[in-house]
């Protein structure tokens, strides 16, 4: 007696378990139709655990739980490739949770991972360059990229080691030991190049050797007193058309500068230039325009250019060459175009028959008293002798109660990723093929097919200026088909067009809106009975009225967001010494400071050099003519300005520090007169006063409000900041006058 109650709990718990799996298998698929992955998945295993042996539940969780995971997978590639590794690390651990042995996520986290302590390191390295150590810098920043090629940080920092070297070997005299910089007091008056040349051996030490060119009848004259050796040598030779080159730390070779000798002394190195945004033929048309190097090789496949000349040219080539090679700017425009349309449709009123007729209406079209026809009005007499009836179409009178409304909108919302200055296109719409038939008196009949486009056109072009900001020249066409025609047996579309065109500049982020673009067709039409339907308020029962509005506007919204802006250079703002015509890549010619009579040069043609007593004779200096080594110069901030700017116009000034100091940062303040010069963008600590923080090279941008005269920025309260965050002396460089014209 109690098996049956048994087997009846046995079969509830069957039914309930089977509920309880459909019901979580239902819900799994809607969840995953309205995009929650992750409570689909939880619902479709807990439908697979309720019934496990239900092959479609399985099968349908294995399927959709592959498409997940490879989704989840593929957006942590992305979000790892753009750098948020928060987010792709997310998704990995997602992937995993469903399919623990998915390769590709275990790649992903260990990338992850790698690329995190990858970052560290570029830090370690940026410390490192701040501080000056730029081959412990390059060191790490090397291994980091043999690790990870694609890490943007890395490549960046060693492009600025690379830089700063250059700009270095550009900007650093050359020295052959530590005496040749001490400070030497020489007086010579009409004397051999030769003898002047002993006299500084034997003080400095420095060995001599000359090429059997320089002439030996060659004078001079010349009075220093506490001036660098250094620069006394380099004087004494430009003044007499004489070159030298390094042999050792303590010997020089000196010979004439002429282009002869120079090909034959001058060492030559060769360097490959490997392109990755910027074209190789360009490339090679900048080194030869700028450089005049001659010797140069190009590879366009491998995008490769490799150049022949002396360190300091080649070192001016790779400068110009990283100043171009960049990566172009792209942009991702999120457009939003809607088209919405609201119709409104209304008949209202008593539609009378349109015509009366009298005639038999078993003979008529229309239908005959007592089957459906209409019988004829008492006051209407019958003619029984013909038969004939007056009637009227079936039903006689419509009493019409319409009233139609109708809103619709259609959107698109693409995402265009484009690069700088390259058109993109977006169709959204249909292709609807016109079919054309011809007649030939030979073929026959023939038939050819072509498409016409309708729906939305859109053309952008974007171009990305600097400080975030991008022109978007856009072109918008709606079109759609409002008829359609045959003309002699071939079929013609009536089309509807909208059109617009302009451009516009925005900043990232913003959105621009482009509406107005409205079609608005309002259509009143009425049948009533003449003279009844025209009197005031009965008119109505005789009048049949439909109302037709429809309006149209098509809107687009536009929001550009840059994924790669303008990364160009820092010390592109600043001015880069490249030598002379004749020595590209030179040092400038640049003396230690000194004081008022100090220096006194004259040619070789002799006597003696003005406000200067005449010497008696060449000799070596005695006891009290040498001075005791000079402290080195103070080093004075840079500061770059145009000379003129007219009224309502912006200019850059650019403030950056001199090569070969100590300090890593500098605090200045810059004074001008706010009636003539307004900053942007930066905050002023009093009315004309602009407090400004250099690390390595800052700028600020001013614009023109006087109507015109001549403007004055000067930098004061200049205080050097070395790497331990000390002070460090510093000069403040020359005020700049700039010219204000209308």
């Amino acid at each position: 007696m109690a098996r049956p109650p048994a087997l009846l709990a046995l079969l509830s718990c069957c039914l309930l378990v089977s509920c309880a799996g459909w019901r979580a298998y239902t819900q799994g698929r809607e969840m995953m139709a309205a995009g929650d992955s992750v409570g689909a998945l939880t619902k479709l295993e807990q439908a697979v655990k309720a019934a496990p042996k239900n092959f479609e539940y399985r099968q349908t969780y294995e399927q959709d739980k592959a498409l997940v995971v490879a989704r989840w997978v593929s957006e942590g590639d992305l979000f790892r490739g753009s750098g948020e590794l928060d987010k792709a690390e997310a998704d990995y651990l997602r992937a995993l949770r469903y399919d623990p042995a998915n390769k590709a996520a275990q790649a992903g986290m260990a990338s992850i991972e790698q690329r995190r302590k990858n970052l560290v390191a570029i830090q370690d390295a940026r410390a490192d360059v701040d501080a000056g150590s730029l081959d412990q810098a390059e060191q790490t920043l090397k291994a980091v990229l043999a690790q990870d090629p694609e890490l943007v940080e890395a490549r960046t920092l060693l492009s600025r080691i690379y830089e700063k070297r250059a700009a270095a070997a550009a900007s650093a005299p050359p020295v052959l030991k530590s005496t040749f910089s001490k400070p030497i007091t020489l007086e010579f008056r009409d004397a051999t190049l030769k003898s002047v040349f002993e006299v500084i051996s034997r003080t400095s030490g420095i060995n001599f050797v000359f090429d059997r060119d320089v002439r030996a009848d060659s004078r001079t004259s010349i009075f220093v007193r506490n001036s660098s050796l250094d620069d006394v040598v380099r004087l004494i030779l430009v003044t007499n058309q004489l070159d030298r080159k390094l042999l050792n730390e303590n010997s020089v070779l000196i010979y004439p500068n002429t282009p002869a000798k120079q090909k034959e002394y001058r060492e030559l190195v060769v360097r490959s230039f490997y392109l990755a945004n910027a074209d190789v033929k360009q490339a090679v048309n900048l080194v030869k325009g700028m450089v005049k190097t001659q010797d140069v090789f190009i590879d366009e496949k491998l995008n490769l250019m490799v150049v022949k000349d002396t360190p300091e040219a080649v070192n001016v080539v790779d400068r110009l060459v990283r100043s171009l090679d960049l990566a172009e700017p792209e942009v991702m425009l999120e457009l939003e175009v809607m088209e919405v349309s609201r119709t409104r449709l209304q008949t209202l009123g008593v539609q009378w028959p349109t015509s009366l007729s009298y005639g038999n209406p078993a003979l008529s079209t229309g239908s005959t008293p007592g089957t459906g026809g209409t019988t004829p009005p008492a006051n209407i007499p019958l003619d029984s002798t013909k038969g004939l009836v007056w009637f009227t179409a079936n039903p006689a009178v419509v009493v019409n109660l319409l009233a139609t409304d109708s809103d619709n909108r259609l959107l698109a919302n693409p995402k265009v990723r484009v690069k700088n200055r390259e058109k993109a296109k977006v169709h959204i719409g249909q292709k609807v093929p016109v079919i054309t038939t011809t007649s030939t008196a030979n073929v026959g009949v023939s038939s050819s097919v072509s498409y016409l486009d309708t729906g939305l056109k859109l053309d952008v072009e974007p171009n990305i200026y600097l400080r975030d900001e991008v022109a978007i020249k856009v072109g918008l066409e709606v079109s759609n088909i409002t008829q359609t025609l045959n003309v002699s047996g071939t079929v013609a579309y009536q089309l509807g067009t909208r059109n617009a065109a302009t451009v516009l500049q925005i900043k990232n982020g913003e959105t621009a809106i482009l509406a107005g673009l409205i079609q608005d067709d309002d259509r009143v039409s009425a049948q009533k009975v003449p003279g009844l339907g025209d009197i005031p308020i009965v008119g109505r029962l005789f009048r049949n009225q439909t109302d037709d509005r429809e309006k149209t506007e098509i809107i687009l919204l536009i929001t550009p967001r840059i994924v790669r802006s303008i990364n160009w250079p820092q010390s592109a703002v600043l001015d880069t010494p490249v030598g002379t015509d004749s020595s590209i890549g030179s040092p400038p010619m640049r003396i230690a400071q000194t004081g008022p009579g100090a220096l006194a040069l004259a040619p070789s043609q002799g006597g003696a050099a003005p406000g200067r007593p005449a010497a008696p004779q060449p000799g070596v200096p005695g006891p009290g003519q040498e001075a005791v080594p000079a402290a080195e110069p103070m080093p004075a901030l840079l500061m770059a300005a145009p000379l003129a700017a007219k009224t309502g116009n912006e200019f850059l000034v650019s403030v950056g520090l001199p090569p070969g100091t100590a300090a890593v940062g500098a605090r200045v303040e810059l004074a001008f007169d706010p009636t003539q010069l307004e900053p942007i963008g930066a905050a002023v600590s009093a009315p004309g006063r602009l407090p400004l923080k250099v690390e390595g090279s800052a700028s600020v941008r001013f614009k023109v409000v006087a109507p015109q005269g001549r403007a004055q920025l000067r930098a004061e309260q200049v205080v050097g900041i070395d790497a331990a965050g000390a002070s460090v002396p510093m000069l403040a460089p020359a005020p700049v006058d700039i010219t204000i014209t209308p």
